[in-house]
């Protein structure tokens, strides 16, 4: 028995709960599969925001606080009292204690080599030395000397480290940029297969509701002439039956009733 006679043998409500289950087959299988597309797209934006943009913001922010100790340093170098120098000092510590908090933090949301880190984490801690000996040197009254360091070796030095925080950002940006391209790339391929789905299960829709229709169509269209032949009185009325559904068996009755009507008529 082939694919068509069997379908033709199921019952009416049979034959549209089946097409009805496969459109809704179709149509859960579409929603997982752009469900699945969404929910990579939305963990590429978290880590779009876990770690990129986090280390490129904690990076600014600690190219903000090495510019801002430079700035103090050079205040340290002009102080002309204790006092002052101090002041100038303590807002060095205070910003070189959150550039390492801000290191720590961008440390571990980076996904690039953390060699790169640990390098520029040693190139901020050899720039202590340079500051301590500035510092010494103005309290000690050598404020020309303090202040040659300054522009001269402390300068470079906040050049290099600026050089090195440009590098880890320009990586940091980078990622970003491929997490942005991949969520983009995954949205369209979303958007297509969704598009594509659909025109199948449109397709798919008509083509099973023209089946269904000329499945039933046909056969009543058969029992409906019967009938108004039989209701003539003409009993010589020939039978198709093609199926066992409901229109199947009404169309056996009615040849039952023929055949009787032609028992009688004889």
């Amino acid at each position: 028995m082939n694919f068509q006679n069997l379908f033709l043998n199921l019952k009416i409500g049979m034959r549209l709960s089946f097409a009805f289950g496969i459109i809704i087959v179709l149509m859960l299988v579409t929603m997982i599969f752009i469900l699945s597309r969404m929910d990579t797209i939305s963990g590429n934006i978290n880590k779009l925001y876990k770690h990129p943009f986090s280390v490129s913001k904690a990076l600014l922010s600690a190219e903000i606080n090495i510019q801002e100790m430079h700035k103090y340093m050079k205040d340290v170098a002009i102080s002309e009292n204790t006092e002052d120098i101090e002041v100038a000092v303590r807002q060095v510590n205070n910003h070189a204690k959150k550039v390492d908090n801000l290191l720590k933090e961008a440390k571990d949301q980076f996904l690039g080599d953390k060699r790169d880190f640990d390098r520029f984490v040693e190139k901020f801690t050899e720039w202590e030395p340079i500051r301590n000996e500035v510092i010494s040197l103005t309290k000690e009254g050598g404020k020309k000397k303090a202040a040659e360091i300054t522009k001269e070796k402390g300068a470079r030095h906040v050049v290099e480290l600026e050089n090195s925080l440009k590098s880890l950002t320009e990586f940091a940006n980078k990622k970003a940029l491929d997490f942005t391209n991949e969520a983009n790339e995954m949205s369209n391929q979303a958007l297509i297969w969704g598009i594509v789905v659909s025109i199948i299960i449109i397709i798919l829709t008509i083509f099973i509701a023209i089946r269904i229709t000329i499945s039933i169509t046909k056969p009543l269209t058969v029992a409906v002439n019967a009938s108004n032949q039989l209701a003539k009185g003409d009993v010589a009325v020939e039978f198709q039956i093609n199926s066992k559904d409901e229109i199947g068996i009404l169309l056996k009755s009615m040849k039952l009733m023929s055949d009787s009507l032609k028992k009688n008529a004889l």
